[in-house]
């Protein structure tokens, strides 16, 4: 015995939009609601499930991929930040027995490996961070709901 697969249709007009599935060519469900009352689920100024799934495949990777392309461009301008701050260095003036005066070396302040997971581990717990500080704020420096 085949499987019988259900098919959905979205109609719409001026007022109102409404959803129909059929199964064996006959409506199994039917529901209308107000074109006002209805939102997009991603896109929230139109509802967007009513276009093709292809076309909010297309639009949804395209999104996907300009969200890559924005994180890819600022995890450049954070490592750069990074790397700034641990090339950082100092000079050191020693005192030699030449008669030229102190011998002056250069060097790091900052060891790079434990600088670099330190300053990834604050990046990557900054949106945390931020939101915890926004919350308390928010909430006239009273604890939130989830907690301090």
């Amino acid at each position: 015995m085949e499987e019988v697969i259900p098919e959905y249709s979205w109609l719409e007009n001026s007022t109102h939009v409404c959803y129909e599935e059929e199964m064996a060519g006959s409506v199994t469900s039917h529901f209308c609601g107000l074109r006002d009352d209805c939102q997009g689920m991603v896109l929230p100024l139109v509802l967007e499930i009513t276009w093709s799934k292809q076309f909010r495949a297309a639009l949804y990777f395209i999104g996907l991929l300009y969200s890559f392309l924005g994180i890819g461009i600022v995890s450049d301008l954070f490592m750069s930040a990074i790397e700034k701050i641990t090339a950082k260095t100092k000079e050191i003036h020693l005192a030699g027995s030449s008669d030229d005066g102190p011998e002056v070396i250069e060097v790091p302040v900052w060891n790079g490996t434990v600088a670099n997971l330190t300053l990834m581990a604050l990046g990557s717990s900054a949106p945390e961070i931020l939101l915890a500080i926004i919350g308390i704020v928010g909430n006239n420096f009273e604890a939130e709901a989830l907690g301090p």
